[in-house]
């Protein structure tokens, strides 16, 4: 269920076909860690939507139209003073992490031009929301974060922007079968396949985990030592595709619930039905206005049984 790196780049990559070079319409801020920009490109207008809540953290193009409240919130209201007409002239994922940097080219107050960058971090309770001026210092954040939040790392508004500490582990887009089999006869040969690639290599969610050590070993529980060359194998060639943009998202449903999703097709789950004719952005909106509906039915259903 988590937005992962890999899901990131396959939405990045439809967004990028989809709004590159366009200009911004639009600024709502339906919720309040949920920031939606409306891009005219070409003859069309897209919804790109960027949520940066601790619960669903996720980034995309969607369908889904939201309820807007009677007035803009003040970090919808100073996004639109600083973005309103600018071009997106860049998007880019920084690394394999869940972060992302919008670059705009539009004006300042006296009318020079001027850059703007918005940059998301889509990373579970971490996520955050930042507009930078050109040098790169915090116009504004979405969820400040001060000294008494954290001591590691503080996002306020007039400081520099910092990327978020590095995680010690292995950015899998570098690496190649040689070295991935080297650290492969390094690990315990009867610790799990799943856990020994999550805890080595960034930006992988567990469901993707899973199905990579499935593909390679017929058994998401396969050991290390049981992977070997076959794991090696299908571990390159998913980071390929991620290199070469060829991304198959899927929704898995158990039932008519949403039960995962990812960038490529989740094969392990057995039992389940396996829907992958959508976009990323379509499976991001299947399975996250599915869940959100029935949240909001529960909590009308609380709502009524307390009163």
């Amino acid at each position: 269920m988590a937005f992962d790196a890999g899901m990131l780049a396959a939405a990045l990559w439809e967004t990028t076909a989809a709004v590159k070079d366009g200009r911004v319409e639009k600024i709502s801020q339906p919720e309040h860690d949920e920031i939606i920009l409306q891009i005219r490109a070409g003859n069309a207008s897209h919804r790109l939507l960027i949520n940066a809540g601790a619960n669903n953290p996720r980034l995309g193009l969607t369908a889904a139209a939201r309820e807007n409240p009677p007035s803009p919130p003040p970090f919808c209201i100073m996004l639109r003073k600083y973005l309103s007409g600018a071009r997106l002239c860049s998007l880019e994922q920084i690394g394999f992490e869940r972060v992302t940097e919008f670059r705009f080219d539009t004006r300042d107050e006296m009318g020079f031009p001027t850059v703007h960058f918005l940059v998301a971090e889509t990373m579970g309770k971490y996520s955050n929301l930042m507009l930078l001026d050109g040098d790169r210092k915090i116009i504004g954040v979405l969820r400040p974060v001060d000294f008494t939040t954290s001591s590691m790392r503080q996002v306020l508004p007039g400081m520099r922007y910092e990327l978020p500490p590095a995680q010690d582990k292995i950015d899998p887009l570098d690496e190649t079968g040689d070295t991935f089999l080297s650290r492969l006869a390094s690990a315990p040969p009867d610790k799990t396949a799943e856990k020994w690639l999550c805890a080595t290599y960034l930006g992988l969610s567990a469901a993707v985990a899973r199905e990579m050590v499935f593909l390679a070993a017929g058994d998401t529980e396969a050991t290390v030592g049981s992977a070997g060359q076959k794991l090696a194998d299908v571990f390159i060639d998913t980071m390929l595709a991620i290199r070469q943009g060829r991304f198959s998202p899927c929704v898995v449903w158990e039932g008519t619930k949403p039960l995962e999703y990812a960038f490529l097709p989740l094969t392990h789950y057995s039992g389940c039905r396996l829907q992958s004719d959508v976009t990323p952005g379509g499976a991001l909106d299947l399975f996250f206005e599915s869940r959100d509906r029935d949240m909001r039915l529960k909590q009308r259903a609380a709502d009524l049984l307390h009163v």
